[in-house]
């Protein structure tokens, strides 16, 4: 942190420096001091985006951005530069729309024929440098329209425009599909984020396509092997092969997408056992009507949590403090959750969910399959805790929903009522509230008659209840 305030510093004063110098007319300056002023005008601006002090950073940097504007001897690549730390630091600031001006006019630049001056630069370069410094030099001018690509298309992510985060997130593939070797990582990493969006945005075979084109890249990088950290690709393939089984017509694909679906995520699980992909393939295995290893799937997620129980309990609550492990369901997704929430997602579009909470909800569903019910309600015990540290709306209806599958309606309405407080504007929530209120009175209501029927003996044994009841509403009537 030292070592940033120094350079704050000390770039200040080669600032004030220059302008005492020049003042107006750094404009005018030769190509090397002007892109030494401009230079030191970046390295400002971005040691500033650092330290989090982004209007100061956008000072400078906006400063730079005139410069270049002005000169005719402007490095691009400078510029481009300037342009993408002026749009980082709006992003950071939630400022997505803004931060996106700076990134295409950034990305308008590299695209744009280089002035008459900066051509004859260059064609000076290319007469005294060799080949291979030649190439080095455009390699890394698509590196910086790659890294813009890839900030533009995190800039629509975050305002889910889907369709905007995949056309960007292609020019980056073509451009890394050019380089090649030098930054296949990066390429590994835009696949997988353009599997995603494709996922979000319904286009299941694109998706698959994608998950499947970052794999093999990987091998390529790593002699035909896979690790760890290709877990979650490989998990996220294996769901978008179980949502194409779910929206296939024909018999025969639906069972190869399944069976391709078990084969992925057991690969996923192979090179780790991630928590999002253990819960992923429990509540496969639960569509599957395979409860029981649906439940050792879960368990296993949970373990790693379990052992650190002590050391998270928060003393207020005495629950466990939230993860902060997610899983995202979106699109086409929903179509592997159970039927309570893909009317969620349909509801919000998009539904977040610690990966815990998912796991005890599928839980309570699992051992209510397999008749555990005591097991349902120990896992039911630490749903509600996974719930009561968080306090989200959303969370609140997941609890509702687990606490109807056991039959738990009064339980289940102020669940569903809690959620509704929490976010007025959460209508499912309070339709949810008002079907478990009628629910609780219907049954109710027949507990009571039951009991009066049995205390004044008009249930008998030739079950002629129906006679009874049509006597008493006469009389009443």
């Amino acid at each position: 942190m030292k070592a940033y305030h120094k350079c704050v510093s000390m770039c200040s004063r080669a600032f004030e420096t220059f302008w005492n110098l020049y003042d107006e007319k750094i404009a005018e300056l030769p190509q090397q001091r002007f892109w030494l002023v401009c230079q030191n005008l970046y390295i400002l601006g971005n040691t500033y985006n650092v330290l989090n002090m982004h209007q100061k950073a956008i000072k400078f940097l906006e400063i730079g951005r005139a410069f270049m504007k002005e000169s005719i001897v402007g490095e691009k690549r400078q510029h481009m530069r300037i342009l993408q730390i002026l749009g980082d630091c709006y992003f950071a600031q939630y400022d997505y729309k803004t931060a996106l001006i700076y990134y295409n006019e950034a990305l308008d630049i590299g695209d744009k024929v280089s002035s008459s001056t900066e051509s004859e630069a260059f064609e000076r370069m290319e007469e005294s440098a060799s080949s291979n410094m030649t190439t080095s030099t455009e390699n890394l001018d698509m590196a910086l329209h790659n890294q813009l690509l890839s900030r533009s298309a995190d800039a629509h992510i975050s305002m889910k425009q889907y369709q905007n985060a995949v056309h960007y997130l292609e020019q980056a593939r073509d451009i890394q599909d050019v380089l090649e070797d030098d930054i296949k990582g990066d390429l590994v990493s835009t696949l997988h984020q353009l599997g995603q969006m494709h996922s979000m945005a319904g286009d299941v075979d694109k998706a698959i396509e994608s998950y499947k084109e970052s794999l093999e890249v990987f091998r390529e990088i790593h002699n035909g092997q896979l690790a760890p950290e290709m877990c979650i690709t490989l998990g996220n393939l294996a769901t978008m092969c179980y949502v194409k089984a779910c929206i296939c017509e024909d018999i025969d694909s639906e069972l190869d997408m399944i069976l391709s679906a078990e084969q992925y995520f057991q690969a996923a699980l192979k090179e780790e056992l991630n928590a999002s992909v253990c819960v992923k393939y429990a509540n496969f295995l639960y569509s599957q009507a395979n409860y029981e290893d649906a439940v050792m799937y879960l368990e296993d997620s949970l373990k790693s949590r379990k052992a650190n129980e002590e050391e998270n309990m928060d003393n207020t609550l005495f629950f466990p403090r939230p993860e902060s492990c997610i899983i995202i369901y979106g699109g086409l997704e929903r179509v592997t959750l159970p039927e309570p929430l893909q009317e969620e997602v349909d509801a919000q579009e998009e539904a977040i969910m610690p990966t815990s909470v998912l796991a005890y909800y599928i839980l309570v569903l699992s051992y209510k399959m397999l008749g555990k019910l005591r097991h349902a309600e120990e896992a039911m015990i630490s749903l509600m805790g996974e719930v009561y540290a968080r306090d989200i709306p959303f969370l609140h209806s997941v609890l509702g929903y687990a606490l109807m599958e056991l039959g738990l309606f009064h339980e289940a309405a102020s669940e569903f009522f809690m959620a509704w407080f929490l976010d007025n504007d959460y209508n499912l929530a309070l339709d949810n509230y008002c079907l478990c209120l009628a629910v609780h009175t219907y049954n109710v209501l027949e507990r009571a008659f039951s009991s009066i029927f049995v205390h004044y003996r008009i249930w008998n044994e030739d079950h002629k209840i129906n006679q009874k009841v049509a006597r008493i509403q006469g009389f009443y009537g």
